[in-house]
């Protein structure tokens, strides 16, 4: 009989410990595509939960950044904007081979606009890759409406809108005086970009109620 209890008790104390939240290295959120770490999802977050998010990560170095995400359990949207931020702070520090590979992870995995913006940004700037640039950019501006839903107060628009404008006038100016195929990229974008909105929606279950 104690034995059976003690089985039952050990059983218990398994199944727990599954269903608490875990810590993922580095290595391990970088490489999470479409959340195969079922890390936890807030759905439809708010402007609130995002500005909550920017100001936590904000107040923090490149170090304190590493050892916070690798030794927290993380949501999803945290995840997402820890390694954008990570991207950030290497950039301040010099590091562009960090700074890229994490935008790519945000930007590929996570689905992260920003970090798209900052691709594209890369891009037009650095390489003239002019064809790239207008890809990123317009996986940018399709998951940020559909994010904000065009509300310019909401922190995703604040500081993108301008940036964003300016890269769309530029490409567009240089597609139509055929520097790059946009004819092209567009056909690729209409044939792909949908699924990825809709991918965006469903990681983040954009089509459930936020809890109040």
């Amino acid at each position: 009989m104690r034995l059976l209890l003690y089985s039952c008790l050990g059983l218990l104390l398994v199944l727990y410990s599954c269903d608490e939240p875990s810590a993922h290295t580095l290595e391990e959120l970088r490489s999470n595509h479409y959340n195969a770490l079922q890390l936890p999802v807030k759905p439809a977050l708010e402007a609130e939960g995002f500005e909550a998010i920017f100001e936590q990560y904000q107040a923090l170095d490149q170090t304190a950044l590493e050892e916070y995400l690798s030794s927290t359990p993380l949501e999803l949207h945290e995840a997402s904007f820890g390694l954008y931020y990570l991207a950030n702070a290497q950039a301040a520090n010099r590091d562009m081979e960090g700074a890229l590979q994490h935008h790519l992870a945000a930007a590929t995995h996570y689905l992260n606009p920003l970090s798209y913006l900052k691709l594209a940004e890369r891009e037009f700037f650095a390489t003239q890759a002019y064809d790239q640039a207008y890809f990123y950019l317009h996986h940018a501006l399709e998951i940020l409406v559909e994010i904000t839903d065009n509300n310019r107060s909401h922190p995703l628009s604040r500081g993108t809108r301008e940036k964003a404008q300016y890269l769309l006038e530029e490409l567009d100016n240089r597609g139509d005086q055929g520097v790059f195929d946009k004819a092209a990229i567009r056909a690729k974008l209409k044939a792909t970009l949908p699924d990825v909105v809709q991918q965006y929606r469903t990681l983040y279950q954009l089509d459930s109620e936020a809890p109040s």
